[in-house]
């Protein structure tokens, strides 16, 4: 049986390759998709409590809300793609910085909650 072997320096060099568009992606589309998932709340919380006067005042200012971050999203969404694919070294380094403060934040909340 032979060994197959590997080239590290081509399989590191496609995972930051990797890395690199996804927080690009992230970054580019982050907004939108956080815009969606207000509206997406906003409708189960309709469908589940019903629609009364104060329910529907708030659920209309959220709803703004996240057509106001769709909105910013698609409108900037060019700017940010052209600035993050001429600095993958910057938009690598903050991609995981964040995702570090995430979890750590995600681990420091579930010690402290129980």
């Amino acid at each position: 049986m032979l060994a197959e072997s590997v080239n590290y320096k081509t399989l590191a060099k496609d995972g930051r390759q990797l890395l690199v568009r996804l927080y690009s992606a992230y970054a580019t589309w982050g907004m939108v998709f956080i815009g969606f998932s207000v509206l997406i709340g906003v409708a189960v919380g309709f469908s589940i409590t019903g629609i009364s006067a104060g329910v529907a005042f708030r659920g209309l200012g959220a709803l703004a809300v996240g057509l106001l971050l769709i909105a910013i999203g698609l409108r900037t969404a060019p700017a940010i793609r052209r600035w993050t694919t001429g600095h993958p070294d910057l938009i690598l380094r903050v991609g995981v910085t964040v995702s570090a403060l995430c979890l750590g934040l995600l681990m420091l909340g579930s010690i402290i909650f129980g």
